[in-house]
């Protein structure tokens, strides 16, 4: 289900549209001493109802500090990650979503009996009401079940782009949802022969559809990165993250490496490490991905699932259960029938060359290009499944027309 096309699904109706980070940005955290610590401080005394002496209830302020929300998550100062629970549960098809008090849970901290201390939101966020978080200026307040602090004051400084998710309903499996990443300009993938940095592999024809994109240093993400994309409508048909939230669109591998002489990549989709929940029962998923010699397709591997028993769950197989090809192979025949078909001194009319694509000589140059592209991938053992989708792209290219959507 997490990766194979899930079944047929039918929309019903349309929801109104939500947000997956209304918190993103950054904001001003100012903390407020607990009573018990008053001792300490001056206080007002006060007579209580029953005429006693009783120390007036005050906020002391003890220190402010700056948090940037990514994601719904926030790193403090300690170098604790702190993720925040927007308290979102789907309703039914039709039904609006039901909504419980956000909270975060304190990483490093642990009460006396074993369990967590965590922050709620008290007030000023109402994620029904206003889907895309507060304004910038805007006070939330969070309290505490810590015994040195009582109340948390965020005040926003940024908002960041947020990620809508248009909510729908189906027939299969109720409400779902379609994430859109409104905050980041896509572009259609490039190929790249020599490394696998900078490609975008890609199931179904359909960039986004649990799609892997490999970020290389020089696309201004620092070091070579790896994520899988959920970006594309079809992953509306399948389900929530077990805590009820929407699978985020770009979840990030980690812990990955990369064996250059063999074409092996190797990486784990954290789910409980990262987002503190499961999908599906599973905590993670360890991935083996190994590449043709030219970075055309995926020839083999597996992903293994690990369950939140910690037992080994599902184990998918690349060419046969899993079949992914280059987003950017139609660049790649496109280019190399367009050099087929110029002589070594006419280089300039390239541009000519690829817009005379209804001549016998372009179709013969990309039928040429496509049989030695399977020839070598029959070679290199790709699967029959996965060729079939190298013959895809190739025949839509003879059709003068791009298979592939590119979610642009």
């Amino acid at each position: 289900m997490k990766h194979r096309p899930p079944p047929t699904t039918t929309a019903t109706q349309t929801a109104p549209t939500t947000y997956q980070t209304p918190l993103d940005g950054s904001w001003n955290v100012i903390y407020k001493r607990t009573r018990r610590e008053r001792t300490t401080l001056t206080a007002t005394v006060v007579d209580d109802d029953d005429g006693n002496d009783a120390v007036e209830q005050q906020d002391y302020e003890t220190r402010q500090e700056r948090v940037q929300v990514v994601d719904n998550s926030f790193y403090r100062p300690s170098g604790d990650r702190y993720v925040i629970d927007l308290g979102r549960r789907s309703g039914g098809v039709g039904e609006e979503q039901q909504q419980r008090s956000t909270s975060c849970i304190w990483p490093s901290m642990t009460k006396p009996d074993g369990g967590s201390y965590s922050q709620v939101v008290e007030s000023g966020l109402d994620l029904q009401q206003r889907t895309d978080g507060p304004d910038v200026g805007d006070v939330v307040v969070w309290t505490t079940d810590h015994p040195d602090y009582h109340r948390i004051i965020w005040i926003r400084e940024t908002k960041n782009n947020c990620i809508t998710i248009e909510r729908f309903g189906l027939e299969y499996q109720g409400s779902m949802n379609y994430i859109r990443n409104t905050g980041i300009t896509l572009a259609k993938p490039t190929y790249n022969l020599e490394s696998l940095w900078g490609n975008v592999f890609i199931q179904g024809l359909r960039v986004g559809y649990a799609s892997y994109h490999f970020l290389s240093s020089t696309d201004g993400e620092g070091d070579n990165s790896a994520y899988i994309s959920y970006e594309h409508r079809s992953c509306a048909a399948w389900p929530l993250l077990d805590n009820g939230s929407p699978v985020p669109s770009r979840v990030p591998f980690v812990r990955q490496s990369f064996d250059e002489e063999n074409r092996t990549f190797s990486g784990t989709i954290a789910w409980m490490e990262v987002y503190n929940t499961c999908w599906q029962g599973d905590k993670s998923w360890q991935y083996e991905i190994i590449f043709d010699t030219e970075f055309t397709c995926i020839t083999s591997g597996k992903m293994v699932a690990e369950t939140q028993h910690g037992t080994e769950g599902d184990t998918y197989t690349f060419g046969y259960d899993l079949n992914y090809i280059n987003a950017a192979l139609v660049e790649k025949i496109r280019l190399k029938a367009d050099m087929m078909m110029l002589n070594e001194d006419d280089e300039n009319n390239i541009e000519q060359a690829h817009y005379s694509s209804s001549s016998m000589a372009k179709v013969m140059a990309i039928v040429n290009v496509n049989r030695g592209i399977t020839n070598r991938l029959q070679e290199e053992g790709v699967s029959i499944r996965t060729l079939a989708e190298v013959q895809s792209v190739a025949r839509g290219i003879l059709e003068g027309r791009d298979s592939i959507d590119y979610l642009l």
